[in-house]
């Protein structure tokens, strides 16, 4: 053992000695979270038994390490490690049973023939990359693999950006070395953003998403083509426009996105015009599933003095009313699949923000569910709420929040509060069934408190008063009850405390 430090610590120094020759700047940076977490009765039934979905309690811990190097004026390169895991995932002599991951991996150097005061870059590798408020395209929490082309243009700033996510495990041989790299069955986004500043702290900026999805069938379990095989391609686009600006105590913020295309290539439709649930059943083979929404935000915050601040925000993402049509009127971002950041930006919420390993209220049991992914829900075939036929529905979400936050301690204690009003877009589209599009009232508040320079300590709490759209009607209600059910819409609530420490 003595023999191995030794060796490790050697090994240290020699690179310690001869970094100077070869960076002109290296910084090691990083950070430990140590969070829990306890969410009570989001089955929104306080009388079903613990652990079926309703309640969950955990502790959790996250480590990140990286390294900066500033190896020019024209160079730069970040590598970041990340390792996530549960109390008790753990056995208590394994030294670590999963690896890290990568977070960041990636070079940024200025383009030959464009040095100027700020010259055009390329940055390629493991990065984040968003535009607007990061509510379409935002992955800051995860990363992602792409490359990033950007500089100045004019009065404003261009960027270009061509990103992978994610490859298809569909179909692949078992046998060594039979992956699809490079293949078809993968999920590629391209987009052109941008942004100028119109006036002192006034910035307007345009964005252009380009996404072609091989890899939709991962997630989907219903649409099919004429030969029974789930659909697995998409090619849609995302246009849209962002601006954020200040006038005088007033900070300002709003976007607007449309999203069009084909959700559904070359899909197998019956003849009630919904897709086909098992072969043989093909009316209209070929035919694309289209995609027509859009999304809305727009909030504005007031400080009286530096130290509250109060605010009024609204949101809506389109839903789609009738699964049984050849549309899908519902926004899905594009990256809605790959990684939790649109939906981490969707609301300051502990339970439409805060609950992403469960992405749902209520229970199709005793009440109905409500489901969200990214912008309100993801495609309706794939993570749908439950409608009052007992079929798939996926509503969009419309919400109104009122916001606060003061200062208590300069900088060292903050206090937060939410009120949020939350309503489906779209109630499904079936005469008859009844339901309502409120969704219900959730009220929040949270403690941040930074006792020293590197470290923050923070409480939250969350309360959900759910409203009449998860009350059961017609058909469905009925069946609950001849099954012995009890159809309930109990209140829910959640509490989150963490401390992070960086350096």
């Amino acid at each position: 053992m003595k023999r191995y430090l030794t060796t490790v610590l050697a090994g240290l120094m020699v690179v310690g000695m001869t970094l100077p020759s070869y960076a002109a700047e290296i910084k090691a940076t990083g950070q430990v979270r140590q969070r829990y977490r306890n969410w009570t009765n989001l089955d929104l039934d306080s009388d079903a038994p613990s652990g079926l979905g309703g309640d969950r309690h955990y502790f959790d811990n996250r480590t990140r390490f990286g390294v900066d190097a500033k190896l020019s004026d024209g160079v730069r390169a970040r590598i970041e490690l990340e390792r996530y895991f549960d109390w008790g995932t753990q056995a208590p002599n394994a030294f670590q049973d999963t690896s890290p991951r990568v977070r960041q991996a990636w070079m940024d150097f200025a383009i030959p023939g464009t040095e100027q005061s700020t010259p055009w870059r390329i940055q390629a590798g493991r990065s984040f990359f968003s535009v607007g408020h990061q509510f379409v395209w935002g992955n800051s929490l995860t990363g992602e693999d792409g490359i990033t082309v950007y500089g100045p243009l004019g009065p404003g700033n261009l960027k270009f950006r061509i990103g992978q996510q994610r490859i298809s495990t569909k179909g692949v041989p078992a046998a060594p070395g039979a992956t699809r790299r490079f293949g078809s069955a993968g999920a590629v986004h391209m987009a052109i953003d941008y942004k100028v500043e119109v006036a002192p702290k006034q910035n307007v900026e345009f964005y252009v998403i380009y996404g072609n999805d091989k890899n939709v069938g991962d997630f989907s379990t219903m649409v099919q083509n004429a030969t029974g095989t789930l659909v697995t391609s998409a090619e849609e686009y995302w246009i849209g426009g962002a601006y954020s600006g200040a006038i005088g105590p007033v900070a300002i913020r709003a976007e607007v996105t449309g999203q069009f295309g084909d959700a559904r290539s070359n899909a197998c439709l019956t003849a009630a015009g919904g897709p086909a649930l098992t072969p043989g059943t093909c009316v209209t083979p070929g035919q694309d599933i289209d995609r027509s929404a859009f999304f809305i935000f727009a909030d504005g915050t007031y400080k009286p003095v530096p130290e509250a601040s109060i605010g009024l925000g609204i949101s809506f993402a389109t839903g789609d009313d009738n699964q049984n049509d050849a549309d899908f009127d519902n926004f899905v971002a594009p990256l809605a699949s790959f990684t939790s950041s649109p939906t981490r930006v969707w609301t300051d919420s502990g339970f439409f923000f805060g609950n992403r390993s469960g992405r749902g209220i209520g229970s199709a049991a005793t009440n109905r569910r409500y489901n969200f992914w990214g912008r309100g829900t993801e495609d309706i075939d794939s993570a749908a709420s439950v409608d009052n036929t007992g079929g798939l529905f996926s509503p969009g979400l419309l919400e109104v929040k009122v916001k606060g936050k003061y200062v208590v301690i300069n900088p060292k204690l903050t206090l937060f509060g939410n009120l949020a009003f939350l309503w489906a877009a779209e109630d499904e589209g079936v005469p008859g069934a009844g339901g309502d599009k409120y969704l219900g009232t959730e009220i929040d508040g949270k403690v941040s408190y930074r006792p020293y320079q590197n470290i923050s300590i923070t409480g939250y709490v969350g309360y959900f008063i759910p409203g009449d759209f998860f009350e059961q009607q017609g058909a469905l209600r009925a069946a609950t009850i001849a099954a012995g059910g009890n159809p309930v819409e109990d209140d829910a609530w959640i509490f989150r405390a963490e401390a992070v420490v960086t350096f």
